[in-house]
């Protein structure tokens, strides 16, 4: 009996090894596709995944960007150039986490860093 437990826990462990395994290839792959913002290959990625993809085109770039907004293992500039063109586009902004108050106000005023205003032309679409 224990025999047989010790290698069903083994077998389990082995399965949880592969699928997180998997998981960290999954979200590697979709952040540099995503940051890249090329469509072909975001589109590409989605077909691999069975990952359902919006017709609206402003739908699928909003997720896009709320995607990248939430990618806390990329530069901090990209992520707060996609909560810019969130906000120009008519979306609220997601949640930043490592941006200073005085950010988040200039983000939501549509102002950049600079204090210049901000035109959602940073981030070129592609594709």
């Amino acid at each position: 009996m224990v025999s047989i437990r010790n290698e069903r826990d083994s077998s389990l462990m082995a399965i949880i090894s592969i699928q997180k395994g998997i998981l960290k290839d999954f979200v590697k792959e979709r952040n540099a596709l995503f940051v890249s913002l090329d469509k072909g290959r975001i589109l590409d990625f989605c077909r691999k995944y069975s990952v359902p993809v919006p017709e609206d085109e402003t739908i699928f770039w909003a997720g896009v960007h709320k995607a990248i907004t939430g990618m806390i293992h990329i530069d901090r500039q990209t992520r707060i150039e996609s909560a810019k063109w969130l906000l120009k586009n008519g979306f609220t902004r997601h949640y930043i986490d490592d941006i200073t108050e005085q950010e988040a106000a200039e983000i939501e005023s549509g102002k950049s860093q600079t204090g210049d205003s901000y035109d959602g032309n940073s981030g070129t679409h592609k594709g």
